[in-house]
């Protein structure tokens, strides 16, 4: 499909609606025009858009067909680049004086865009009778019924990575009794195979999930297609430096590859208890097994779970191990059963209508056992009602599908793919600029679909809320798959199924996509490409090279060296939109990136960089500047310019040789002076407070989302003061200037209903908790977390009567009383409850009734806690329980309680 009729459209729109634009009409007839024209050119491509949504995959097949699609891609993008030329001129005429407008030099631009526009225009028409001469036939293959959508206003609990188990609970307990019965005198290999599809991941990460906390060391790897064996020795002995929470002793990458087993072999050695849990996803290449085997075979301890679809990859296990999986399909009846609970997710029981049971069965029964098919079939359905035309309807598509391509997990996730949206598969097209098994932020993909345009205007408050609701479906269909989700249970990380991806990516390179990773691939690329991946890029060979149409440049843990192609690449790429150089060696930013007028989202997250240039500030339309983890203090003078600006993210690393404490990690941004210039900003993390913050703060009322750091008491009364006032803040992080500053909350009284999520870090004044941020807005809080504070007296009773609604709560370095007590019929939708470095508490105690939906509890570092909690043994919905650090006492009374025996079975408890 052309999905980049549906940029076109997008772009239109918001053009068409800048306020620029409709001052045009003010000005010479030529301009005036414009708007109409490109009304006309809107109005037929969104007829043609109408007639592509209808079309099943039957195209692919048709090279006449195809050859027309490529026609109107290509004048869908002359579009988009012709609309973002005219809001260029039409925002620089806007800004232009009085006595400019009066002279006839700023209508070249225009006339060169009338110009233009009149030719689409006529190669539309042409277009259009082209098909109507050779292509009448098409138009007939989609579907011929009106759908109905899922309702806007039932809101179904977020889905969690574990939820589509179904039928591998025997699985799953043979893998993780094999972890537990090894022994500790020698190293152990398991190897799971299953087709493509059957589950292998879903059930190596189950058990990873389930038993990592009982490793010393601990790491998940995703082994890429291309993958080396240098190259997975360097992410294990990284990932062995992360999990201990410690730098590695020297850089990973300049260790000679020759001594890299050998250095795996010592580091993985010299562990404590030597217990190591590595599981290697997705294993092409039997040489590493073997390989493997070599470093690992003499290591104690060491667990290590290998997946594979290759049957030469598992035969190269040990023939006398029988720690050996092949995973087989699912049973008719677990895999109805799994398509259900993904199909009526919004009843209680998951259960099958009976009008479409017969269709249900069939499209199961097509789908042959494999739970990725099952899944995406069953996401797909999902939002369709139960209607048996519809559903009948759906049967002969796959049928179709499967007559096409003899894959049945190919089969379905063709069939969802053309199923959804063109907007859905833009954002999905994008995902698949990320590397193989990449774990994508939810909150970064909402940012990046906003600014590539993806997101259409709608009956919402924000973007955002549309963008969101695009990322929930695209999970429902099960087109990203969930990796974790947040403590309060929302999706946070996310993933493309490697099988899905190989799809997207060929659709993808149709609309222009292009990754390299080094210059001889780069230098190849055509020069027309719209979106470059330049994912770990090593080259240090970077002569210059210009793409005019780039729009997306996403460049990840690339070296040093990039930092000399970009001046090329800015230059020769104005229509660039995205701007994506994470985790990359760069440590400056060329000033030339101001020439890029289109450009809307920056990410340097994890770079060495240590200023932005002033040049930022001629970027008209930016709306996300992403800055976390580099170097960056404080934002250029002029950047106030930038006025469109939505989300500024910042906190920078401790400068070289400064002192970094456990309170303050990081370094908060030094605020703009032109802060208030930004009147659609949302987000503001992190900021240092100063004298003059609440005042700008009073200026900003659609924030919604702000951090702000150093904190003084005399700053307490009109900061917060204003922060209450702003209407539609759903997030916010208070941070003293240090553990000991004594902050007032008496001003925090939220005028908005939307907070829900609160972090204090610092004393309170007067060593209470009694204020009205608690009393008066305590039952809307859904998240929150103290830390560095003294309170008078036990906190769980207070906060337990005023905020009933809490479902992750956090005391970390908190003084109280020594006894704590979960009151009776308190907290009873909280979830997650971390309790950290509490010394003076020596006991506990869990209500009747208290923590009626607890899942996880941390109770870490409580040194004088000696007796179990009274009242544990009745919270049966736990499922994660961590006990570490506590008096040497506890364990006894654990012990001889017998504890273990009455807590829910499956706990994962670590004690």
């Amino acid at each position: 499909m052309a999905e980049a009729v549906v940029f076109a459209l997008a772009k239109i729109s918001v053009s068409l609606a800048g306020s620029a634009i409709s001052g045009l009409r003010e000005h010479a007839s030529i301009i005036k025009e414009l708007p109409g024209k490109v009304r006309r050119i809107e109005a037929q491509l969104s007829i043609i858009n109408g007639a592509l949504q209808q079309q099943d995959s039957a195209y692919l097949s048709d090279h006449a067909y195809m050859k027309w699609i490529a026609y109107i891609r290509t004048l869908a993008y002359q579009v988009e680049d012709i609309m973002d030329t005219y809001s260029h001129h039409a925002h620089q005429l806007e800004n232009r004086g009085f006595m400019w407008k009066l002279t006839q030099e700023y209508l070249g631009p225009f006339r060169s865009i009338s110009a233009e526009i009149t030719k689409i225009e006529e190669n539309l028409k042409h277009a259009t009778e082209l098909k109507q001469a050779w292509l009448e036939n098409y138009g007939h293959h989609g579907q011929q019924i009106m759908e109905a959508e899922l309702s806007q206003d039932y809101i179904p609990a977020e889905p969690s990575w574990d939820q589509d188990f179904v039928g591998m609970d025997g699985n799953t307990t043979l893998v993780t009794e094999w972890l537990r019965s090894a022994s500790d005198s020698e190293s152990t290999f398991m190897t799971l195979l299953g087709a493509g599809g059957l589950g292998n991941t879903t059930l190596a990460m189950d058990v990873y999930k389930r038993e990592k906390d009982r490793f010393r060391v601990h790491s998940f790897i995703a082994v890429e297609r291309d993958c080396t064996m240098d190259a997975l020795m360097r992410k294990i002995l990284l990932e062995i430096g992360s999990s201990m929470e410690q730098p590695p002793s020297e850089s990973v990458d300049s260790i000679p590859a020759n001594q890299l087993k050998e250095e795996a072999k010592r580091r993985i050695s010299k562990l404590r208890d030597g217990r190591c849990l590595i599981v290697l996803d997705n294993v092409r290449d039997p040489r590493i097994y073997f390989e493997m085997r070599d470093v690992m075979s003499n290591l104690p301890g060491v667990r290590i779970i290998l997946t594979t679809r290759k049957t030469q990859v598992a035969a190269a296990r040990d023939p006398s191990s029988s720690r050996f999986l092949q995973l087989q399909p699912l049973d008719h009846i677990d895999a109805l059963r799994l398509f259900c609970r993904k199909a009526f997710f919004k009843t209680n029981d998951s259960k099958c209508p009976p009008n479409v049971e017969v269709f249900a069965t069939s499209l199961v029964n097509m789908c042959k056992g494999l739970p990725l098919a099952i899944v995406a079939m069953g996401g797909m359905m999902s939002l369709k009602p139960p209607v048996e035309q519809i559903w009948n309807q759906a049967c002969v598509r796959l049928q179709k599908e499967l007559e096409r391509n003899a894959d049945h997990v190919q089969a379905v996730l063709n069939l969802s793919y053309h199923d959804m949206p063109g907007h859905l598969r833009n954002c999905l097209l994008y995902c698949s600029m990320f590397p193989e098994d990449y774990h994508m932020s939810r909150e970064s993909l909402v940012r990046l679909w906003i600014a590539e345009g993806s997101v259409l205007a709608a009956n919402s408050p924000t973007p955002e809320t549309i963008a969101e609701a695009y990322f929930m479906e695209l999970v429902r269909r099960n087109m990203l798959q969930v990796v974790d989700n947040d403590v309060v249970g929302r999706v946070s990380t996310c993933k493309m199924h490697d099988i899905v991806r190989k799809m997207v990516l060929v659709v993808a390179k149709e609309e222009r996509f292009a990754s390299a990773t080094d210059y001889s691939t780069v230098s190849h690329t055509a020069k027309d490409v719209r979106h470059l991946a330049l994912h770990g890029w090593k080259d240090t060979n970077t002569p210059p090279v210009k793409f005019p149409r780039l729009r997306r440049l996403v460049a990840l843990g690339a070296n040093s060296c990039l930092t000399k192609l970009l001046p090329a690449i800015f230059s020769g790429s104005s229509f660039l939109t995205v701007l994506v150089l994470q985790d990359s060696g760069i440590s400056e930013v060329p000033a030339s990136i101001g020439s890029l007028f289109n450009l809307r989202y920056i990410s340097l997250r994890y770079t060495q960089v240590k200023s932005l240039p002033e040049s930022v500030q001629r970027l008209a339309y930016l709306d996300t500047l992403d800055v976390r983890q580099t170097r960056v203090q404080r934002l250029p003078q002029g950047v106030g310019k930038a006025r469109k600006l939505r989300h500024i993210l910042a906190d920078a690393c401790c400068p070289d040789g400064s002192q970094q404490s456990e309170f303050r990690s990081f370094t908060a941004l030094e605020p703009p002076k032109a802060l208030t210039s930004f009147g659609e900003l949302q987000t503001l993390e992190t900021v240092q407070a100063n004298k003059d913050m609440a005042m700008k703060l009073a200026r900003m009322m659609q924030l919604r989302s702000v951090s702000i750091d150093n904190i003084s008491s005399a700053l307490c009364a009109e900061l917060f003061a204003s922060v209450s006032k702003l209407q539609f803040l759903t997030s916010l992080l208070l941070s003293a200037t240090d553990e000991h500053e004594p902050l007032s909350f008496q001003n925090l009284v939220p005028k908005s209903s939307y907070l829900s999520r609160l972090t204090v870090r610092g004393s309170w004044l007067g060593k209470t908790l009694d204020y009205p941020v608690f009393k008066e807005h305590g039952r809307n809080l859904a998240y929150l977390s103290l830390s560095w504070c003294l309170v008078l007296g036990d906190p769980l009773q207070f906060l337990g009567s005023h905020c009933p609604h809490l479902e992750y709560l956090c005391l970390h370095r908190v003084q109280s009383a020594n006894s704590l007590v979960l009151p009776e019929r308190c907290f009873r939708e909280l979830k997650n409850l971390v309790l950290e470095r509490m010394p003076d508490v020596s006991q506990m105690k869990v209500g009747d009734g208290a923590l009626q939906c607890v899942q996880a509890i941390h109770i870490t570092a409580l040194p004088n806690l000696d007796k179990v909690p009274q009242g544990m043994e009745s919270l049966t919905t736990l499922k994660k329980l961590s006990l570490l650090d506590l008096h040497n006492d506890f364990i006894v009374d654990w012990e001889k309680k017998e504890m273990s025996r009455k807590m829910p079975l499956g706990l994962e408890l670590r004690i």
